[in-house]
């Protein structure tokens, strides 16, 4: 039992006021005159026995009466979940799931509306004086103060369901921090239907000083099949050449479907159909088949039809075929014949040649690829320029020179944390494994032969081996590397064992040699990711081609009737696009400067939303103790005295009611005393 004004405690010392009354009562007698004193001495000692029994039983009365007097003043309660009340200003914090699952409908009605309403009857729980926070989903910057009960309410009222999602560490964290600066009693309400996807309770930050009180809404079984993702089968789209994308479809449901139809529209044109059967609670992953017959932008989207819950029937992508791929081959002297004879006639491919010499380290920037084609001497601003190229998204292939300076190669090398040049080998060697997982090999050859005929190396450089390196081999021979790649940052380097020369190997000769050098060119272009996820990517990235000086962007989407003017930053050599929450619907959209189509960009809704498996109260229960929240309750939402469980947890169990019936009782019983025991 605890005390909500202690200090009325104090006035127990009243106590001693019967105490003293009743010695003195004690001590005042009164003389009675007996005509005849025969039975004196018998009624005098049962006179004296009754007296002392009758102001005892005062006495008790009447300590009894102040006692429970003071403790009823005193404000007693028993406080729930370990609450303790004190008479400081409170901070509540409330936070209503206004995600798409919460849409869901239970024998009550809808779970949203449902919550709205929770979250109006904890506001009416609190004190006028309280001060509370709102949170949804959307973080939306109205909610990031306190407010009083009326200005709660009016938030609640204009809460929307929302396309936004986010896991339950981060809601906590949230509402953490705005209640950190509060020297008031801190509480927290989580009003949600828990679902397993987002409720991720092993990375909750713990802050003992904040009680939290989770409010799940149960909904029932819904069945939900949706396209959760798609892929392309390369990340290169190019002209008038096939393209095939993979859709992953997931049933959570206990039935299966059968002949279910899958659209695809590139464009708004219809490209394929197709249909589909899938097992109860499995994955399905369907692929679709159609060519790119222009240059320029594609958007495209999945459809399937399923209900209830439809807005996961749909998933949009886009992707842009670029007029060509740069590429700068950097030489010692001469050019290069067989990379000029490979590319030198090819549409899609434009090809600068310039001498070490002659670099015009400021243009650098707008190629995707850099050939260091037989370089003697990797000098260090050339080194740093080019390592700073390929951080910020570009390709690099080197070719060394038998005649190079070993020592500014192995330079460079290092700085990528790349295997270091250890030594030449004249011994004639061939190639004997390709490594087929790798993306230059990976859809260059229908079938793979074992018996195909594979080039002779007649000259090499070895390489280190150091465990600290990333370099993946590609080709070797005897186990030593002839090709290799390594990432660096957003970009990569591609590393020969020798120059690009009939003298030093058959490659340019083998039927190897086209797919090698072509596909690191067609893989050297910038690949944006072909969709974005609402709530969770928040920046998009542009080439810096795009850069001057009137960088104005906007992002549109006329069906929607969506014009927005993102901030935007120049880091490197890309153009940083600020989207943060304003994209709210699934689509796709086109980024315009001026009036010039320069991108497209899908967004669509996060699939955590789509996995309709929810902790039941013997779960959640589970997890808090396994995670050691001892601060976190469970509140019954579905309780008929859901409010009055709410002012019991924020004033306790009061008893002063019962205190107040104990005086009224031992004040009759004083009375009595006094009446009846004359």
């Amino acid at each position: 039992m605890h005390f909500l004004y202690p200090k009325f405690l104090f006035a127990l010392i009243a106590i001693v006021i019967p105490i003293i009354i009743h010695l003195f009562n004690f001590k005042r007698y009164k003389t009675i005159y007996f005509s005849n004193v025969k039975f004196l001495r018998n009624v005098k000692q049962e006179t004296q026995s009754k007296s002392q029994l009758k102001h005892i039983l005062v006495l008790i009365s009447r300590i009894l009466i102040l006692t429970f007097l003071v403790i009823a003043f005193a404000q007693p309660y028993i406080p729930v979940n370990n609450n303790i009340i004190s008479n400081k200003k409170q901070a509540v914090s409330i936070y209503v799931d206004n995600s798409f699952s919460m849409n869901a409908e239970n024998r009550n009605g809808n779970l949203f509306d449902i919550s709205k309403n929770k979250a109006r009857q904890i506001a009416d729980a609190f004190k006028p004086n309280t001060e509370f926070l709102l949170l949804t989903n959307d973080f939306d910057s109205k909610h990031q103060h306190f407010v009083n009960k009326e200005q709660l309410i009016e938030f609640l009222s204009d809460v929307k369901i929302s396309s936004n999602t986010k896991e339950l560490s981060q809601i906590i964290s949230r509402q953490n921090d705005f209640l950190s600066s509060s020297d008031e009693k801190k509480t927290v309400f989580i009003i949600s239907d828990f679902q397993k996807k987002t409720a991720n309770f092993n990375q909750i930050k713990i802050d003992t000083s904040v009680n939290v009180f989770l409010v799940p809404q149960k909904a029932e079984t819904v069945n939900n099949l949706f396209i959760d993702s798609c892929w392309f089968e390369t990340p290169s789209h190019k002209l008038n050449k096939a393209e095939k994308i993979f859709v992953k479809i997931k049933n959570n449901s206990n039935e299966s479907y059968q002949n279910i139809p899958v659209k695809l529209l590139i464009n708004d044109t219809i490209k394929a159909l197709s249909s589909f059967n899938i097992e109860k609670n499995s994955i399905k992953i369907i692929s679709l088949s159609y060519s790119n017959t222009h240059q320029g932008i594609y958007k495209g989207k999945v459809e399937i039809t399923d209900y209830p819950i439809t807005y996961d029937n749909t998933l949009y992508f886009s992707y842009l075929i670029q007029n060509k791929v740069k590429i700068l081959a950097i030489n010692q002297d001469s050019e290069n014949k067989f990379i000029n004879a490979l590319f030198k006639n090819d549409n899609t491919v434009e090809l600068t040649n310039s001498q070490v010499g002659k670099l015009n380290f400021a243009k650098m920037s707008n190629y995707q690829l850099i050939i260091i084609n037989s370089v003697k001497n990797i000098s260090s601003g050339l080194s740093q320029t080019l390592i700073n190229f390929a951080k910020n998204g570009g390709t690099l292939l080197f070719l060394p020179d038998f005649d190079g300076n070993i020592k500014t190669y192995n330079h460079f090398l290092l700085s990528v944390k790349s295997n270091r040049i250890e030594k030449i080998d004249s011994q004639k060697v061939k190639i004997n494994h390709i490594n087929y997982k790798n993306e230059l090999y990976k859809n260059a050859f229908e079938k793979i032969d074992n018996n195909v005929d594979l080039p002779i190396i007649y000259k090499h450089f070895l390489f280190t081996k150091n465990t600290y390196s990333n370099n993946e081999n590609i080709l070797t021979a005897n186990k030593q590397a002839i090709l290799s790649t390594l990432p660096i940052n957003k970009g990569k380097i591609y590393i020969f064992s020798l120059p690009l020369s009939e003298k030093y190997s058959n490659l340019v000769k083998n039927s190897l040699f086209i797919p090698t050098f072509y596909n690191i060119a067609l893989y050297s272009q910038s690949f944006y990711d072909v969709y974005y996820t609402i709530g969770k990517d928040k920046i998009i990235e542009l080439n810096k081609k795009y850069a001057d000086n009137n960088n104005v962007f906007r992002i549109i989407n006329k069906e929607l009737k969506f014009d927005f003017i993102p901030q935007n930053k120049i880091i490197d050599s890309k153009i940083i696009l600020i989207i943060n929450n304003s994209i709210k619907k699934a689509g796709n959209y086109i980024i315009k400067k001026l009036e010039e189509t320069i991108s497209s960009i899908s967004f669509n809704y996060n699939r955590n939303e789509s996995e309709l498996e929810y902790y039941s109260k013997k779960e959640l229960i589970s997890l808090l103790n396994k995670h050691n929240l001892r601060n976190f309750s469970i509140l019954k939402s579905q309780d008929k005295f859901f409010t009055h469980n709410l002012i019991q947890i924020n004033n306790g169990k009061q008893l002063w009611k019962i205190f107040i019936i104990l005086t009224l009782l031992f004040l009759g019983i004083e009375i009595a005393l006094l009446r009846l025991l004359k």
